[in-house]
């Protein structure tokens, strides 16, 4: 199992000492096997290529009436196809991850 951490006390330049409990939690996940990643909002997509197929993991936020199962499979969709389309290799996945649900920007049905 991949698991992703978020910190959301971290200041841009760090802190001087780890949040304890993220840590637990992390130390737990590791023990049983898992994958365990720092999430940084500053890197929304992760790619993995081997041989010639490519997978993805994109982090993205939504507006908070979006329909999460249409909008994944719309991104899913959209970036296997421009992905495989611009090198020419085949996406075996595209993983979703909803980092964040926007509650100021309206969706294209309320405008």
């Amino acid at each position: 199992m991949n698991i992703g951490l978020i910190d959301m006390n971290k200041k841009p330049k760090g802190k001087p000492f780890p949040n304890l409990a993220l840590m637990k939690i992390s130390a737990y996940h590791k023990s049983l096997g898992d994958s365990v990643e720092w999430y940084e909002p500053l890197k929304h997509v992760r790619v993995t290529t081997a041989d010639n197929e490519i997978k993805l993991h994109l982090y993205i936020n939504i507006a908070s009436n979006a329909k999460i199962p249409v909008v994944c499979s719309s991104v899913q969709q959209a970036v296997k196809n421009a992905v495989q389309s611009m090198t020419g290799r085949i996406v075996t996945k595209v993983n979703i991850s909803i980092a964040g649900i926007d509650f100021n920007e309206p969706t294209e049905f309320q405008k």
